[in-house]
């Protein structure tokens, strides 16, 4: 009997004398062999295979979203890039209720073109675009669709990364010198921390600040002169998360000696926070963002609060002499190969304008 459009087919393998069942299912083809006996076996395959595709046509491009989220994204991410991803992902809810197997390339362009005229910056963008393309990569993996129609959008450029922003010696004086009037101020309503030290220990020795919020006393050894990073401090939150590779666990001199002397003044318990707020848990990194910034104000320096880490392992890479592999360490990178790829040009800018 001949079978109806669409529902598969049964055939005889000469070679084999074998059943073989085909379907195609969202441009894909799929069969099983069954032996010459088993025609009732091979229809029931057919029947659950074109179940299993009318139930993949009613699943939402949101739905296989957050699945895709679920199962291949939130076990392997940390909590403030799980939470950048559904970001992304919030940004698609107007393709959300379309048909994960209808979705066409012109419904994408049009979220990209309202995006653009949102005022979405082009990085934001790529990161919503590599989010679904990457979804429907698995979508495709799993036979739930056949092709990604992101592949066929087109999509802003992104501009080129910034150079990293170094300090002149000019600019440290006179952030410090603004630094401390604030810490004077009356108005200042972080007396219980000493920012001076917290910004002195950035620019000397290049942890980020994340890493310095989570900075405990057990790991500040005034022997040896160094301190130890094990974590950093979660954005919006008081966990503290390893670091995300080995290299992030390392040992870190404290070379000036003025630094150093003013941290050993303030050592507390080893169990507790350098910066410790008033609860005993870490300090805020939005106390240190602001203090950055209205420090910058007086100063009139326009450079951002990374701008001390990057200054710190640019002048490690030249005046201080260390080894490339040693300054590598310093920085957390995994490899001497990306502290290069990420200073070089920076190196000439220190020799060139002799910054320090």
């Amino acid at each position: 009997m001949r079978r109806i459009y669409g529902s598969g087919s049964i055939t005889i393998d000469k070679s084999t004398g074998k059943l073989v069942a085909r379907v195609r299912i969202n441009g894909k083809m799929h069969k099983k062999t069954f032996p010459k006996n088993q025609r009732r076996d091979a229809e029931h395959w057919l029947t659950g295979m074109k179940n299993a595709k009318r139930n993949v046509l009613k699943i939402t491009t949101g739905e296989w979203l957050l699945y895709y989220i679920e199962e291949y994204k939130k076990n392997f991410l940390r909590p403030r890039s799980l939470e950048r991803v559904k970001q992304s992902c919030a940004k698609l809810e107007n393709i959300y209720e379309i048909p994960l197997a209808t979705l066409s390339a012109s419904d994408i362009q049009y979220e990209i073109n309202a995006m653009i005229n949102a005022g979405l910056s082009a990085s934001t963008i790529k990161k919503t675009c590599d989010l679904l393309k990457s979804a429907l990569n698995q979508a495709i993996a799993e036979n739930v669709i056949g092709t990604n129609p992101v592949l066929a959008v087109k999509r802003p450029k992104t501009k080129a990364k910034n150079k990293i922003e170094i300090l002149t010696r000019r600019e440290i004086g006179k952030m410090f010198l603004a630094l401390r009037k604030l810490q004077k101020s009356k108005r200042n309503t972080s007396q219980r921390y000493d920012m001076i030290l917290f910004f002195r220990l950035l620019l000397t020795t290049g942890v980020r600040v994340s890493e310095l919020l989570a900075l405990k006393w057990e790991n500040v050894d005034s022997e040896n002169h160094v301190i130890k990073i094990t974590g950093s401090k979660s954005l919006d939150s008081q966990d503290v998360n390893e670091p995300k590779t080995a290299s992030g666990f390392r040992t870190i001199p404290l070379l000036s000696v003025k630094t150093r002397n003013m941290l050993y003044k303030n050592i507390g318990k080893s169990d507790d926070y350098v910066f410790a707020n008033k609860n005993g848990g870490m300090m805020n990194y939005q106390r240190a963002f602001l203090t950055w910034q209205n420090a910058r104000k007086i100063a009139n320096v326009d450079k951002t609060i990374h701008a001390l880490r990057h200054t710190c392992i640019s002048y490690l890479l030249t005046y201080a002499n260390l080894p490339i592999a040693t300054v590598s360490a310093i920085a957390g990178h995994s490899s001497s190969a990306i502290t290069l790829d990420i200073y070089t040009h920076a190196v000439k800018e220190y020799n060139a304008k002799n910054i320090l």
